[in-house]
């Protein structure tokens, strides 16, 4: 008491510490983009049901009103969380300099207890825990947002390629292979649409490849894919001798790979 009236004693205040709660709120909002992206790719991917029968065209709109209505809901819950109470507590602590926390019990928040106050030393690995909690939960969601947002693009692109092929075909059925041009021009058309009809059917097609090296990899219908593939080499390198015989062969071939001819 004489020590606490004479000024050589006093209370000492509690530390602001290394200012970790910055990583709480980084983890945080890293959480609620990850789960507003995967919510809009959600959305989006309703778009393609055929029972819905929504618009191809995606509203802006939506996408903004999402993302701040995530951010509405999320940002009380952390407030909440960081000005929490939990039970009353008593802290006696003596430093080496002599400065004394009078015993008293009061109440602290969850985020001095776990993240500021260093008078609680043994809440360190709590401290810890939950950092690795928020950043495996955050890895996680961005992990799925990625793989949702490669598989959704994924489906759009095919569906996109149906929709040209198959408008192709149509007037292919309606006005026959001249509208396309002169037959060199017709092989090549016919041999890129089959690479999308291929495609569409899940037999992968990459820019880099040539056309034999894709060849290699087909299996569907392989023999009539291979003379398509020749006919479509003699058009680029020799366009001069292809003739409209190989341009109506290339065009059964065609009808062959989409499933709607018979292999000779």
């Amino acid at each position: 008491m004489a020590l606490i009236m004479s000024g050589q004693a006093k209370i000492e205040e509690i530390p602001k510490g290394s200012q970790n709660y910055y990583w709480v709120g980084l983890f945080f909002g890293i959480i609620v983009i990850a789960a507003g992206f995967i919510i809009i790719q959600i959305l989006l991917s309703w778009q393609d049901l055929p029972t819905k029968r929504r618009n191809e065209g995606i509203n802006q709109q939506i996408i903004v009103a999402i993302f701040a209505g995530t951010l509405m809901l999320s940002l009380p819950l952390l407030y909440m969380a960081y000005k929490a109470q939990l039970s009353p507590m008593v802290a006696n602590n003596t430093t080496t300099q002599g400065v004394y926390v009078v015993n008293g019990s009061y109440h602290v928040t969850y985020y001095e207890k776990y993240f500021r106050n260093p008078v609680f030393q043994e809440s360190s690995n709590v401290g810890v825990i939950l950092y690795g909690v928020f950043g495996v939960v955050s890895a996680t969601l961005v992990y799925l947002s990625m793989v949702f947002y490669k598989d959704l693009s994924a489906k759009r692109k095919i569906k996109k390629l149906k929709k040209e092929v198959q408008e192709f075909d149509k007037r292919l059925k309606e006005e026959g292979i001249s509208f396309i041009g002169d037959p060199k021009d017709i092989v090549v058309k016919l041999y890129k649409n089959a690479v999308i009809w291929l495609e569409i059917l899940g037999i992968p097609y990459r820019e880099s490849w040539t056309h034999w090296e894709h060849a290699k990899r087909v299996r569907y219908k392989h023999d009539a894919y291979v003379e398509l593939a020749r006919l479509f080499e003699k058009a680029k390198y020799a366009p001069e001798k292809v003739t409209m015989e190989d341009a109506k062969r290339a065009y059964e071939l065609y009808l062959i790979i989409k499933g709607e001819g018979h292999e000779s």
